[in-house]
């Protein structure tokens, strides 16, 4: 499988990420784009108009750009939690398109064959999921690359695969406690809070779980609190994150968000004795601190928390290929 380019296509509830390989095979990390989407025309059809760098997509017939350029949209979606995977949600196909154009993958006209790792919430992830979001992102792809497989893990288990393996897919030594023991994860989303419990790399039964504890919670009590827009908020709190004590409603409302999930993993948490406390996730450096204090030096807020799902997809997807070779 050399010609198979294998790629970790992380469409979270915040914001895209995706991993990739490049020419040489080697890792390429590519930059977060906010996950929404919004209608678009194509409003100019004389061909003289220099072709725009924006990330779009056509669904359905139906045309829409993303990333950035949407975010501001009167008619922006970002369909965070529900509905997404339902057959008429345009989501993840228009998603998976626009992470294409932004990799570079269909910019050249070529037909590449990848091999591609997904995410979903560990409470989603069902046989019935699973089909759905292969059939979203094989939908999406039709007619820009060929597709030799899709693999779907839950996010917890590829934040596992980010720590445990290395970039050609093969267990680290310095981790490989991690495939024997007891490990708990977190990983802070957009819309969720991925809750896991995994003993030699399987899911304990019950010990799994998606609660609505993602940081679209704490934006939205702050848009309900000052009127701004989903984006302007967002990007309050993050200031607040950085400089406390400087805006005294988002941090008092920053303040109520990490106890609400140190509450929920404490109290789940509370009769294991892990190997490791493993955090990630693209708002985890809200509650890292706190995090770090209530569970002590076992917890690890992994090194790239935004990223880490990504790479750990394409880990994954890089062990999958070097055994099919």
């Amino acid at each position: 499988m050399t010609n198979v380019i294998c790629w970790g296509h992380n469409p979270g509830q915040r914001a895209v990420k995706d991993t990739i390989s490049t020419s040489t095979g080697e890792r390429r990390d590519l930059r977060p784009y906010p996950a929404v989407i919004a209608p678009w025309a194509k409003s100019d059809d004389t061909g003289l108009v220099k072709k725009s760098k924006d990330l779009t997509a056509t669904v359905g017939g139906a045309h829409y750009i993303g990333g950035d350029a949407a975010e501001r949209l009167p008619l922006a979606n970002r369909q965070m939690a529900n509905g997404r995977l339902e057959p008429h949600s345009p989501m993840y196909q228009a998603l998976v398109q626009m992470s294409a154009q932004h990799t570079g993958l269909i910019a050249k006209g070529a037909r590449p064959t990848v091999l591609i790792a997904t995410a979903l919430p560990v409470a989603w992830r069902d046989d019935q999921a699973e089909d759905a979001i292969i059939n979203h992102l094989r939908a999406g792809l039709r007619g820009l690359v060929d597709i030799r497989d899709v693999y779907v893990q839950s996010e917890p288990n590829a934040v596992i695969s980010y720590e445990l393996l290395d970039d050609a897919g093969g267990i680290r030594t310095d981790q490989a406690a991690l495939a024997k023991g007891l490990v708990c994860v977190g990983d802070i989303g957009g819309a969720t809070l991925n809750r896991s419990v995994l003993e030699g790399l399987r899911a304990l039964p019950g010990q799994s779980a998606s609660p609505l504890l993602g940081s679209r919670q704490v934006v939205e009590a702050l848009i309900q609190a000052s009127g701004q827009q989903y984006v302007d908020a967002e990007r309050r709190l993050e200031a607040a994150v950085k400089e406390p004590s400087n805006d005294a409603v988002a941090d008092q409302l920053l303040r109520q968000y990490r106890e609400a999930v140190l509450s929920e993993l404490q109290r789940t948490w509370s009769s294991f004795k892990p190997t490791a406390y493993l955090f990630a996730g693209g708002t985890a450096h809200w509650v890292a601190d706190d995090l770090r204090r209530a569970f002590g030096l076992k917890a690890r807020i992994v090194a790239k928390p935004q990223q880490a799902i990504a790479i750990g997809l394409w880990r994954y997807a890089r062990r999958k290929a070097q055994r099919a070779s």
